[in-house]
């Protein structure tokens, strides 16, 4: 927000990250930093123009660690907490664009879906909803989440506007993959947003170019 201070939430040592990023998309060294804004008066995260902030800072010889300012309210700082990569997978959600063709092509897509999620879940011994996720595939809580940056980059406020623009944020979806996602519940999130979760999508062509500055942000939440 505009002559408000953002909320550091999370950074990223792309170092530590390379040797999971099989395909090379993530710029090999460098720190990504996510800041936040936080509404005191609802209070919660705030998704508005100028509300986030995604930082890639490449150099980090001369960084500097600076503490929240004396005059920040006490319920936006957040308690460190370390970070510990691990790899997992993730499948496209059942009603993405990517899987499009499928749900057309075969009746028994979903019975063939949901198992295969079931597999993931077997193999993974993972809580669905216990951890953060660098890059792969959204793991949605309602529709693709690539639909949400498009309803937001098309400024979509309204259910009559979706089923108007419907084919357009269809395509406009596909622009977008996802950079970030951070869980709310049972994590240091959880004191604002619920159970909701923060989503980062960025252009993969922003992203080969280390371009951080068009990134866009979404939630989700039951």
């Amino acid at each position: 927000m505009d002559n408000e201070f953002l909320t550091f939430c999370a950074q990223y040592n792309l170092e530590e990250i390379n040797i999971y990023d099989v395909s090379n998309k993530l710029p090999a060294s460098g720190i990504i930093y996510v800041f936040i804004y936080i509404d005191k008066e609802w209070p919660g995260f705030l998704n508005k123009k100028n509300s986030y902030k995604v930082i890639f800072q490449e150099n980090t010889d001369e960084l500097i660690r600076t503490e929240f300012p004396l005059n920040y309210f006490s319920e936006g700082i957040f308690e460190p907490s370390k970070i510990e990569y691990f790899e997992s997978y993730t499948m496209p959600d059942d009603e993405s664009i990517i899987l499009k063709y499928f749900q057309d092509s075969y009746e028994d897509f979903h019975d063939f879906y949901d198992s295969t999620y079931e597999y993931i879940q077997h193999l993974t011994e993972l809580d669905i909803d216990s951890f953060h996720q660098v890059l792969g595939y959204d793991r949605s809580i309602q529709s693709s989440v690539t639909y949400s940056f498009a309803e937001i980059e098309l400024e979509i406020t309204s259910q009559d506007e979706w089923n108007t623009k419907k084919s357009e944020i269809l395509e406009l979806s596909k622009k977008y993959q996802l950079l970030l996602q951070l869980e709310t519940d049972g994590n240091n999130l959880d004191k604002f947003g619920g159970s909701s979760t923060i989503y980062f999508g960025i252009d993969p062509k922003d992203l080969k170019m280390k371009n951080f500055d068009n990134v866009i942000m979404a939630f989700q939440g039951t």
